[in-house]
Order: structure tokens, then sequence, then C-alpha cells
């Protein structure tokens, strides 16, 4: 689509760009009152909590999501909020790709559990202390 010889993208990974950002807001309010709660939340539990996109757990279009909203929040020197998204079971932390993300932030990530713990610090401290949007 072509307007003022602009090319104009309305889509993202597929989906409607205004229900990609309208499904990026949900997941980000669902992980900001995660964070002012000073908890965690399972994978599997916060793709059963947003819509209008609804992802499985597995899906990579969810991580990319994912990607966006720590970038996003990192920008803005709140962390990478996505630390407080976890395995329900096993190791109880962020996936492999929260790290890969963690690296390309320049974050320290020679020390798995302490990257995390002090990213999941940072974001807790960060929305305990704010007041939700």
């Amino acid at each position: 689509m072509k307007e003022g010889g602009t090319v104009v993208i309305n889509n993202k990974y597929g989906y409607d760009i205004s229900k990609w950002n309208a499904t990026k807001e949900a997941m980000r309010c669902v992980l900001q009152w995660t964070a002012k709660k000073e908890e965690t939340i399972p994978y599997a539990k916060l793709v059963g909590q947003v819509e209008p996109i609804r992802f499985q757990a597995h899906d990579p279009i969810f991580w990319h999501m994912l990607g966006e909203i720590s970038r996003e929040e990192d920008a803005y020197n709140r962390g990478m909020l996505t630390a407080v998204v976890v395995h329900q079971s096993g190791d109880q932390m962020p996936g492999g790709d929260f790290f890969e993300l963690a690296d390309q932030l320049r974050r320290d990530t020679s020390d798995r559990v302490k990257c995390w713990t002090d990213e999941v610090k940072k974001v807790h401290t960060y929305w305990s202390e704010h007041t939700l949007p």
C-alpha cells in the first residue's frame, strides 16, 4: 500500500499492526502489575491473559513481542520488564532469548542467575515505587 509515495506497513509478523500494538500494551500492563506486586509470571499464564492476539507460550512471535517490550522499557531506564516472565517448572527462570537480549543490551550474562536476579530487582523496585499508567 502506498500513500504519497511512501510504503505503509500495516502488519507485523503477519498480524494487523493495531492488533499487535493492542496485544503488546495488554502484555506490558500484565507485566507491570506483576512487577509492582514483586512477583514473577509463567510464560503459559501470561499468554492466557492477553489478547486480541492469542499466542502459545512457545510461539517465536510471542518471544519477539517480549523482546520489543524489554527493549522499550530498557530505553526508558526501567530495566528489562520481561525478567518477570519465567518457566513454570524446572529452573523457574526466563528462557534463552531473555539472555540473548540481555547480552545485546550490554548486561553481563556470564552468571545467568545474577543477571536475571539483578533485572528482576530493578523492575520490581521501579514498579513498586511508581504509579502504573
